[in-house]
């Protein structure tokens, strides 16, 4: 179901009003946009973002005003983002023309480059809202604005890690006419994405679970052989360390911990864990405090317990966590409250 707000159709629409020359009269100056909206590149880390954009109007004028209207160039100007214009052009469209008025098909595209704040704490299960901020639409020459009565964002993604969702679109002057149809020139855009988490489970999170649950099995070994345990929990420590860090490279530099920091520092402190209890139980056996046999057990089930809880931790991270994203709604709350108080400081 498409989402509601990804599109301005005020009028309610629900045929191409262009196509139908018994609209003529209603529609004229008023153009269709269909704005394509294709990802080159996110980059959380220096909060850059990079896109493709297309732009297709329809726009119908007097057959009078031909002359003039040829010498017309679609523009737009977006003040947040750095804009490399490509093509910007309009064509008549002879076979939609009637004997009153010429319909012009028009093409605008740009490559654009922008900055944006990336929240990160529920990596790789973030949601992103990229605000585009004003889209100011106006015919060239003249600087004319463009009287918009219905126009549509289609977002692709072509970044493999990344979904692309509707965008949300709000009209910011919006022009009413009793005799006509509401339009409007300026618009703010707001493109959604979301992190697809499967390369992340299976490339993390699958394979520090691995490398814990090999670095639990000395639980298995003699109480007494308390060196080599200790070696094997302490590279089992320095790999999920330099694993973590591994991650951290990719992300921005953020004061708090994402939900993949989180679970390689919990998989970490199991291992601490296990060292101290490594040492405790060494020392037991030595005194003669506990029975070997009794401490044996013990071990063993301490084995079986982490092994168990980590496996349901993965079970969860890869097949239920994903169910429960937060909100679009709270993602944009989120992003629009996290406004730093301080300047220049």
């Amino acid at each position: 179901m498409e989402d509601p707000g990804h599109r301005f159709n005020p009028n309610q629409l629900t045929k191409n009003v262009w196509d139908a020359p018994e609209d003529d009269e209603a529609y004229l100056r008023k153009v269709k946009v269909v704005m394509e909206v294709y990802l080159l590149s996110i980059d959380p880390k220096n909060g850059i973002f990079e896109a493709s954009v297309r732009c297709n109007m329809m726009v119908r004028f007097p057959k009078s005003e031909d002359e003039a209207v040829r010498d017309l160039r679609p523009s737009v100007r977006i003040p947040s983002c750095e804009i490399e214009e490509k093509e910007a052009r309009i064509f008549e469209d002879s076979k939609l023309s009637t004997a009153a008025s010429t319909l012009w098909r028009g093409i605008l595209s740009f490559r654009l480059k922008g900055l944006e704040s990336f929240e990160v704490q529920d990596f790789p299960f973030d949601r992103q809202i990229i605000d585009m901020n004003l889209l100011d639409f106006r015919w060239m020459e003249g600087r004319i604005a463009m009287e918009i009565a219905d126009f549509q964002v289609r977002t692709y993604s072509k970044l493999a890690a990344w979904d692309a969702y509707f965008a949300m679109v709000e009209a910011k002057n919006k022009k009413s006419r009793p005799d006509g149809p509401e339009s409007a020139g300026r618009f703010n855009v707001k493109l959604k994405l979301e992190r697809k988490a499967e390369y992340y489970i299976t490339n993390i999170f699958l394979v520090t679970c691995g490398i814990l649950v090999a670095s639990l099995l000395p639980l298995g070994m003699d109480v007494n052989d308390i060196g080599d345990r200790l070696a094997v929990y302490a590279g089992g420590v320095l790999t999920l360390v330099s694993f973590k860090y591994s991650v951290a490279e990719q992300l921005p530099s953020v004061p708090y911990s994402t939900l993949a920091d989180m679970f390689l520092l919990g998989q970490i402190a199991t291992l601490v864990l296990t060292m101290v209890e490594a040492l405790v139980c060494h020392k037991l056996a030595e005194s003669d405090v506990v029975e070997m046999d009794t401490i044996n057990n013990v071990e063993d089930g301490v084995l079986i317990f982490f092994v168990a809880l980590w496996m349901s931790i993965l079970f969860y991270v890869a097949f239920v966590r994903k169910h429960f994203r937060l909100k679009w709604r709270q993602v944009l709350s989120k992003q629009e409250t996290n406004v730093p108080e301080k300047s220049g400081k």
